[in-house]
């Protein structure tokens, strides 16, 4: 298991920095090693951010030696999207499977976690975003297949994409916003 912590910065070190050096502090490279966990702690936020590409085997991220004894999320929560081949996610012996572009939302508390590819001709990559959590919640499947594509931008000024606001997605998210409501962009289904 590859993992490095990273450390804030005072605003008045950015204007001395080369391009180079800011790209050593800031940015993460080398988040998909074939059949490993790459994690980076970064102290702002206490944020985790890093990845996992089962190829030839499952991977286990049920413990993070390098944080603390017992259960990677005893008190984190995670968020999981993968950017790869479909693969699947097992979450306390519940199997979750996520093609690309889904995501997973895991609750503080789950005390086992295993990724796997469906492939290793084209393995699964999770990229992972980890912060503290106060409650639990429970684990629910971010589907691409519930989304409501939303066309955003114009031709004219060369920006369009395509925004997949989700259907209360996670009842999680409402009751951790203040008065209930997120400033997320959503649509009615």
């Amino acid at each position: 298991m590859k993992f490095e912590t990273r450390h804030a910065s005072h605003p008045s070190i950015i204007p001395t920095l080369s391009s180079s050096k800011m790209r050593e502090l800031y940015h993460l490279s080398g988040i998909f090693i074939p059949d490993d966990v790459s994690l980076t702690f970064s102290h702002i936020e206490r944020m985790i951010n890093g990845g996992v590409m089962p190829v030839h085997k499952a991977v286990d991220l049920s413990e993070v030696p390098s944080l603390n004894k017992g259960p990677f999320l005893a008190r984190r929560e995670l968020g999981i999207i993968n950017v790869g081949g479909d693969g699947k996610v097992s979450v306390d012996g519940k199997e979750w499977a996520l093609s690309a572009r889904e995501g997973l939302y895991v609750p503080q508390g789950t005390e086992k976690l295993v990724f796997t590819s469906d492939s290793k001709d084209a393995p699964a990559k999770f990229y992972l975003a980890s912060t503290p959590a106060h409650a639990r919640y429970e684990t629910v499947k971010i589907d691409l297949k519930k989304a409501n594509p939303m066309p955003v931008g114009s031709p004219a000024t060369a920006s369009t994409s395509t925004s997949n606001p989700m259907p209360a997605w996670c009842t999680s998210w409402a009751s951790r916003t203040r008065r209930g409501t997120s400033s997320w962009p959503t649509r009615k289904p």
